[in-house]
């Protein structure tokens, strides 16, 4: 066979080997994930049985827990702005919450929501189905709301998260008595996404009980759902502007358009949710955006095909971590 022909021949071949998800995108970092990666609604994920068979494929601990709608005895609602206390400490998602006062929900949440979602339990598929496409994420802080009847977003972006924070969705990690870095099922659990694990020494400050602020936080639902409003409302202030950029000090103010300092190298903030990730990640890694290709959740969107959400594809087991 010629040998240029073989060259030709092989390369082709292992272009239609890999899933499709690995080529079509490269680690940019001026652009961590697209608008659509945020935002759209992969075939692959596209209902709440279609994120339960892939936990349930992946041998997830996740396919088996219940999750518990249920925030700590006195996490109160009230509004945030610049004068409030929790504003002031960069959480600006302590609004409009469901709270434990059901006297206080009355005035906060409506009706249907606090029927529909209060103390309920749920499968962690049905969770992220809820919190991405459903009702259970809404509500506002600040100028920012978030409302799924106008915006949703993508499921594959929440396991993702997941994955990279704490290794539950799928590999070795992820299997039931399983433990990284000397970490259990249990432990990783209580801080899935990371939220308010600080990198610092001073266990007073961050993911640790030695934190007051901690008990907010801690848990498998806690920890997913604010890091989804975290997200979705940090996108939409990072694009629109600079009033309401987040201020990183030496690395500069984020927001779309603008040009930060990250690992002494400029990165120009692309679009909003590229802008949140560095806000949430400083020394940002490509790992989220590389669970979402591992995963497909980047590929096949419900708005840019013909397919019918229902189409069910070809499962694809993803490379243990």
């Amino acid at each position: 066979m010629n040998k240029k022909f073989t060259t030709v021949w092989l390369l082709l071949l292992l272009f239609f080997s890999f899933p499709l998800s690995v080529f079509t995108q490269t680690n940019n970092p001026n652009q961590v994930l697209r608008n659509q990666d945020f935002y759209l609604l992969p075939i692959r994920f596209s209902s709440a049985s279609k994120i339960q068979q892939f936990l349930e494929f992946q041998g997830s601990v996740l396919a088996n827990y219940r999750v518990k709608i249920e925030f700590h005895h006195d996490d109160n609602p009230y509004e945030c702005d610049s004068n409030d206390y929790w504003f002031q400490k960069g959480d600006i998602n302590r609004c409009n919450q469901l709270p434990d006062d059901t006297d206080i929900i009355l005035q906060r949440i409506p009706e249907y929501v606090k029927q529909t979602y209060y103390r309920r339990e749920m499968l962690v598929s049905e969770f992220i189905w809820e919190l991405t496409q459903g009702s259970l994420n809404n509500g506002c802080s600040g100028n920012f709301c978030i409302d799924h009847n106008v915006k949703k977003i993508n499921p594959a972006f929440i396991l993702a998260i997941i994955q990279k924070e704490s290794g539950l969705v799928y590999g070795p990690g992820s299997k039931p008595g399983s433990f990284v870095n000397n970490q259990s099922v249990e432990f990783r659990m209580d801080r899935a996404t990371g939220y308010l694990c600080l990198e610092t020494s001073d266990r007073s400050k961050s993911c640790w009980d030695d934190n007051p602020e901690w008990k907010y936080f801690k848990g498998f639902f806690r920890q997913v759902y604010y890091a989804s409003r975290w997200f979705r409302i940090w996108t939409q202030r990072c694009d629109a502007g600079e009033n309401f950029a987040h201020n990183g000090g030496w690395r500069g103010r984020f927001y779309t358009g603008s040009t930060v300092t990250i690992s002494n190298t400029q990165v120009y903030l692309s679009n909003g949710i590229t802008c949140a990730m560095y806000i949430y990640t400083p020394h940002i890694s490509f790992s989220t955006a590389n669970v979402m290709r591992n995963i497909q959740g980047d590929v096949d969107f419900v708005d840019e095909t013909s397919r019918d959400p229902a189409y069910i594809p070809r499962e694809v087991r993803t490379f243990d971590l």
